[in-house]
């Protein structure tokens, strides 16, 4: 996704104004055979950079020949007067005009500023989670984006994505056995299996550690069982869409459910 701020346009943009005029108030002063000072040429060659960065960015390739032009004019690489006022802002002229056009054609979302917090954030959910499953934060930062753009059924199946490497890493960390490859085992066949192996866990020698580990796994579990009824299975099967206040609430839910999950399972090699 394209991040882009209209004060990098805008800033662009005056400073081509800015050295066409200049050099429009040179021939005034001097003539049409003025030529730009070597300061000059330098200034226009920083210019051109922050124009081309601008340009890659914006995939706007239409005025890739008048930029190369004006940088070997400013460098001095063609022979003659190549490098006078007049030219300079004729060829400056050309290029902002041409770049006007390309944006023209190109339609730019919005990001309204209280979802700015959403919007290509690679640890939405705390550099804790991301650290712990790592699989898990392209998901939650797609989750974030759609939040951003207002696509929150989209919001809601990413951040079901991001959930199910946490119940992996759960599904690992316990050693379940399973009969297929756990990226292949459904969210149901997974539970099941990790509800075996807490079963076993149960009948083992009491103790406080035990005690606390199994009251920290049964919660867990609880908790994935909630998120694949409620939210899981109606979003994988197209069952309903889902509105901004409710993939709000499944962020919040899910953030929380993989906070807690980072202190005790981790992703492994």
């Amino acid at each position: 996704m394209i991040s882009f701020l209209v004060d990098e346009w805008l800033l662009v943009r005056d400073n081509l104004d800015q050295r066409i005029k200049s050099c429009k108030d040179a021939v005034s002063r001097v003539g049409l055979g003025s030529e730009l000072s070597q300061e000059e040429r330098g200034s226009v060659f920083d210019e051109m950079q922050r124009l081309e960065n601008l340009c890659q960015k914006l995939v706007l390739p239409t005025s890739d020949d008048r930029r190369n032009s004006i940088w070997k004019r400013a460098l001095g690489f063609v022979g003659g007067p190549v490098c006078q006022h007049q030219v300079i802002a004729s060829a400056l002229e050309e290029l902002r005009d041409s770049i006007e056009s390309g944006m023209a054609e190109k339609q730019f979302a919005f990001i309204p500023a209280n979802k700015v917090r959403f919007f290509e954030q690679h640890d939405l959910f705390g550099g804790g989670v991301s650290a712990a499953f790592p699989s898990a934060q392209p998901e939650i930062k797609d989750a974030g984006n759609c939040l951003a753009a207002d696509l929150h059924t989209a919001a809601v199946f990413h951040f079901m994505r991001a959930a199910e490497h946490g119940l992996r890493a759960l599904a690992r960390h316990l050693r379940v056995k399973l009969t297929t490859p756990l990226e292949y085992a459904g969210w149901e066949e997974v539970i099941r299996a990790i509800d075996r192996k807490l079963t076993v866990l149960r009948s083992r020698p009491k103790g406080r550690k035990k005690s606390e580990a199994l009251e920290f796994y049964r919660l867990t579990l609880s908790e994935c069982e909630m998120l694949k009824d409620v939210w899981r299975n109606p979003v994988s099967h197209a069952r309903r869409r889902y509105t901004e206040v409710e993939a709000l609430a499944v962020w919040s839910r899910v953030r929380d459910f993989m906070q807690r999950l980072s202190e005790m399972a981790k992703e492994t090699k």
